[in-house]
């Protein structure tokens, strides 16, 4: 028996320059473009996340320096005075009404006489009694009490050797132990006689005389 001749298989079919020029398929183009658009956006999010770790990074160090800059500008409880140091500091100043501390001299040797350069804060009067040689052995007035200290202004001079002492001032003249005398001077307590030794103001009055010129 003959066998039966096989067809040739058709060649495949050529691509002609119009094929190759042929645009691409309408589903294959849409796939592309929403590609591209969600590459798109994504690179729109990390950009505004990057964008946004950088703001947040830069924040903390401007509240840092604000609030660096608040500390340094609010004082330090370490600093301020201490409110025991102010009423140690007021309780020393000489309350209203109370004699400060008046600086004297002693001047000669038994008898004394006592001078200062201050004027102390008071009321002048007028004052009258006998000029003595008083306890310590400082120029006194007495009156009919306690004799009083005498204390006189730094330009006074003293003589005080001889049967009769005297003290001298512009304004006083020459007053002499054993005469009455008038002065004006101002009243202290003699506590506040700063320079004269306490042992020699037993018997001397509480308060003393600081002769003042008119």
């Amino acid at each position: 028996m003959a066998q039966r001749a096989e067809r040739p298989q058709d060649p495949p079919p050529r691509q002609t320059a119009s094929d190759a020029r042929r645009p691409p398929r309408e589903g294959k183009a849409t796939s592309s473009a929403s590609t591209g658009r969600r590459a798109a956006a994504a690179g729109a999010a990390l950009l505004a996340l990057l964008s946004a770790g950088c703001a947040t990074g830069e924040s903390p160090a401007a509240d840092g320096s604000a609030s660096a800059q608040t500390a340094a500008a609010e004082p330090d409880a370490s600093e301020s005075p201490s409110p025991n140091g102010s009423a140690e500091a007021s309780s020393e100043a000489p309350a209203e009404g109370e004699q400060s501390a008046l600086s004297v001299e002693q001047v000669g040797s038994e008898p004394y006489g006592l001078t200062t350069e201050q004027r102390p804060s008071g009321t002048t009067d007028d004052v009258s009694g006998r000029l003595i040689v008083g306890p310590g052995g400082h120029l006194a007035l007495v009156s009919a009490d306690q004799p009083q200290l005498l204390v006189f202004g730094d330009d006074a001079e003293f003589t005080l050797r001889g049967d009769r002492p005297s003290v001298t001032a512009p304004e006083l003249g020459t007053l002499e132990v054993g005469r009455q005398v008038e002065l004006s001077a101002v009243e202290v307590p003699t506590s506040t006689l700063d320079g004269v030794p306490a042992g020699r103001l037993q018997g001397a009055a509480e308060t003393a005389l600081v002769v003042v010129a008119e």
